[in-house]
C-alpha cells in the first residue's frame, strides 16, 4: 500500500494544469488494476473495477469544458468507455451464479455506457470545433504580429 501511495504522489507531482488530478489518478488506478488482472485474470471483481474506472474516466472527460481537455484525451476516454462497455457485456454474459458484485448494478453500468457512447460524437465534434477556433485565433494573432513586425521594419528603413 505504501508503494501505491508513493506512486500516486509522484503522479500528482507530474500533473499538468490542463489535466484534472482525478484523470491522472484514474490512469494510475487503471494501471494498478491491469496489473492485478494480469496476476489474477479470472477475478471478476477486478474486471468489474477496471470497467468502472474506465467508464468514470470517460465520464470525467465528458464533464470537462472544451478548454480543459484535448481531442486526443477525449478520443482516449471514448476508447476506454468502449472497452468498459465490452467488459460489462462480458460480465453480464457470465453464467456463474455467484459473482462478487451486484448484477443489477453491472447491467445499469452497461446501459449507462451505451448512453454515454451515444453522446460521444457530440463531444468529439464540439471539441474539434473548439480546437479549430483556437487554431484560427492563434493563426490570426501570428499574422497580426508578423504584420506589426513588418510595419516596424518598414518604418526603421525609412528613417535610417
Amino acid at each position: 500500500m505504501t508503494i501505491a501511495l508513493q506512486s500516486t504522489q509522484k503522479v500528482r507531482l507530474r500533473s499538468h494544469s490542463f489535466l484534472p488530478a482525478s484523470t491522472l489518478t484514474n490512469d494510475f488506478l487503471s494501471l494498478c488494476f491491469f496489473q492485478a488482472l494480469h496476476i489474477q485474470p479470472a477475478d471478476k471483481a477486478v474486471v468489474y473495477n477496471i470497467a468502472m474506472i474506465q467508464q468514470k474516466s470517460a465520464e470525467l472527460l465528458f464533464s470537462l469544458p472544451s478548454a480543459k481537455r484535448t481531442l486526443a484525451d477525449l478520443e482516449r476516454g471514448i476508447a476506454r468507455a468502449v472497452h468498459a462497455q465490452k467488459m460489462f457485456g462480458s460480465l453480464a454474459a457470465d453464467p456463474a451464479s455467484a459473482v462478487p458484485y451486484d448484477r443489477d448494478l453491472e447491467e445499469e453500468r452497461k446501459k449507462y455506457a451505451d448512453s454515454m457512447l451515444r453522446r460521444a460524437e457530440e463531444h468529439l465534434s464540439a471539441q474539434r470545433q473548439y480546437e479549430a477556433e483556437q487554431a484560427a485565433r492563434l493563426e490570426g494573432a501570428r499574422q497580426k504580429r508578423a504584420a506589426e513586425r513588418e510595419r516596424i521594419e518598414t518604418l526603421e528603413v525609412r528613417f535610417n
